[in-house]
């Protein structure tokens, strides 16, 4: 598998590459999807389909033996075969079977001995491309196609397939289906300004965490005396009491608290209407950063941990 058909599945494989397109510091250029309206989104090679506007030099071939012109046809006919195999030609069914039929008749041509361009045939060429054309920007009427642009410098390529690039290398592997699903979709909700979906995907993912978090460090799971599952909040000040332990625990409890009082809180109530923007890029960077933090600490295997450490931990 190429690092290109790579993707981030919501499971626990390491997708971390060294180094990463992020760490290097080059950020892909804006990428292109189509939207269905449907609520399926498709990766789009923009640069595929400018290449396919180069079979229209078809129409100028001349009238005659074909000579040197044959190489216009023999690119013609691998462009056509190669839009047939694009991840989203599926989607334009009508214009990928027309632009086939087109590229087998310019094979049985072109395989003759001197193929010559007769009158007729020219005629009958350029309306095959005409209809093609009509195809091609009818399906395409049928798609919005959305250009996603990064964000605060995070390139799309992470954003949007890489998410893992963006946290500690190593970390990915120890996460759980839950927790990498919800990752993933906080990233791409910012990439589609969705910054409230942000904030609410960012929440699951790090109250899961700090559950399991918790239970190592206590031997228990994060309850009350009630037998009531304790707050996030109360979760996040168990950690910040116990600091002297470890310093990142106060770190980590820090963060969590921050999230907590300024995000997770007001979202799960009706005073704040959306995140903004900046809040919602704060809002994942520092979720990253602390679920990196907390496998980090609990690889460590401290002495403030109650559970010990198990390879393939997942949080």
């Amino acid at each position: 598998m190429t690092s290109r058909d790579k993707r981030i599945l919501p499971h626990n494989y390491e997708f971390d590459k060294e180094p990463s397109p992020w760490e290097i510091g080059f950020h892909q250029i804006a990428i292109p999807i189509f939207y269905d309206g449907g609520g399926d989104m498709q990766e789009v090679n923009g640069s595929s389909l400018f290449d396919l506007g180069q079979i229209y030099n078809l129409g100028l071939i001349p009238i005659g033996v074909v000579g040197e012109c044959k190489f216009i046809i023999t690119n013609s006919i691998e462009l056509l075969r190669n839009f047939a195999k694009l991840p989203f030609s599926y989607r334009l069914p009508d214009t990928v079977a027309f632009g086939q039929t087109i590229a087998n008749e310019l094979e049985r041509w072109i395989q003759t001995d001197n193929p010559e361009l007769t009158q007729d045939a020219r005629l009958t060429l350029i309306r095959n491309l005409d209809t093609f054309r009509t195809l091609l920007f009818s399906e395409l009427g049928k798609l919005t196609a959305i250009l996603l642009e990064e964000k605060r410098g995070y390139g799309i390529n992470a954003l949007w397939k890489n998410q893992f690039d963006l946290m500690a290398k190593g970390v990915s592997r120890h996460l759980s289906i839950f927790v990498k699903s919800n990752l993933i979709e906080s990233a791409k909700c910012l990439v589609l300004n969705c910054y409230t979906a942000v904030g609410f995907h960012t929440m699951r993912s790090i109250e899961h965490v700090s559950r399991r978090y918790y239970k190592l460090i206590k031997g228990k799971a994060p309850l009350r005396a009630n037998g009531k599952s304790m707050g996030l909040g109360s979760i996040a000040q168990e950690f910040i009491d116990l600091k002297r332990s470890s310093d990142d625990l106060g770190i980590i409890g820090s963060i969590i608290k921050g999230l907590c009082n300024k995000k997770r809180d007001p979202l799960a109530h009706p005073e704040i209407v959306a995140l903004k923007e900046d809040e919602a890029i704060d809002t994942l960077i520092d979720t990253l950063q602390v679920i990196s933090k907390v496998v980090e600490d609990a690889k460590t295997k401290g002495p403030h941990f109650k559970n010990p450490w198990k390879r393939g931990y997942l949080f």
